[in-house]
C-alpha cells in the first residue's frame, strides 16, 4: 500500500472536492470510513453496482487524479465484473446513475432474448406436433 503522504493520496473536503493529503490522520480518517465514501450503491437484480471515494490516484501523477470509481459485483461476491473511474464527485455520481441504466437495459435486453427464445422454441415444438 502506497504511503499516505507519498502524493498520491487525496481526501474529500466538506463539499466533496477531491484534495491532496497533507497530513497521515487526514488520509486514514478517511479511507476508515467507507460511508463517507460512498457515492452510489445500488442492487439490482442479483447485482450490486457500487461507486466509491478510493482515496488514492490511479493516474499516479499522470493529469488529474483519478480516484472515484464504480464496479459490478455479483450480490455476495467481490468478482468485480466491470470496473470505470472518474476525476470528481459529480462526475462519480453521474457514472453510477449511467452504470445502473446500462445493466437494467442489459438486463431487459438479455430477459427480452430469453422470452423471444422461449416463444420460438415453443412454436416450433407446436409446429412438430411435440
Amino acid at each position: 500500500m502506497p504511503a499516505p503522504l507519498d502524493g498520491y493520496n487525496y481526501t474529500l473536503d466538506k463539499n466533496n472536492e477531491v484534495i491532496p493529503v497533507t497530513k497521515e490522520r487526514e488520509y486514514w480518517s478517511i479511507r476508515d470510513d467507507p460511508e463517507r465514501r460512498r457515492v452510489g450503491d445500488t442492487k439490482k437484480d442479483g447485482y450490486r453496482i457500487s461507486t466509491m471515494f478510493v482515496c488514492f490516484d490511479f493516474n499516479v501523477g499522470e493529469g488529474d487524479p483519478l480516484v472515484f470509481e464504480t464496479k459490478i459485483f455479483p450480490e455476495g461476491s467481490y468478482d468485480e465484473k466491470y470496473l470505470r473511474r472518474y476525476h470528481t464527485w459529480a462526475e462519480a455520481e453521474q457514472g453510477h446513475e449511467e452504470t445502473v441504466g446500462g445493466l437494467e437495459e442489459c438486463l431487459h435486453v438479455t430477459a427480452r432474448a430469453i422470452h423471444e427464445a422461449d416463444e420460438e422454441e415453443t412454436y416450433e415444438r407446436t409446429d412438430r406436433g411435440i
